[in-house]
């Protein structure tokens, strides 16, 4: 079974700072290296992240991302095992903006019951934080 991590977060620095480039940068070389996938949504100021891969690969990756300066209100959804990835291929894929594609995508993969609307206010509330 893959274990699976989510969090959501509100970032101390808006959309497109030189911050996003390092978090990419350093977590798609890390992840190749231990074998873990994800995807990582932005929204200006909030993050939302799925991992996945081995627990002691992916709870290493999780305690840094929790010490990590560059954002705070930090919610982890419980872990779940799963059958099989859902992001496999992806190193960190990522995508920028509360389009309801991205949005949706996260609705369907982890919040059972939640819709777009939901998520929508959510990241909404981190932004006004």
């Amino acid at each position: 079974m893959i274990y699976q991590v989510f969090y959501t977060s509100r970032s101390l620095f808006g959309s497109g700072n030189a911050t996003d480039h390092e978090i990419l940068s350093v977590a798609r070389a890390r992840n190749a290296a231990t074998g873990v996938t994800g995807y990582l949504f932005r929204t200006n100021m909030a993050f939302m992240q799925f991992l996945e891969g081995h627990e002691a690969d992916v709870r290493p990756i999780l305690r840094s991302i929790l010490d990590d300066p560059r954002h705070d209100q930090i919610d982890i959804w419980p872990a779940m095992r799963i059958r099989e990835r859902q992001f496999a291929g992806w190193d960190m894929g990522y995508a920028n903006g509360l389009a309801d594609e991205n949005l949706a995508h996260v609705a369907r993969q982890r919040l059972d019951g939640v819709t777009v609307d939901h998520v929508r206010r959510y990241l909404t509330g981190l932004r006004a934080a």
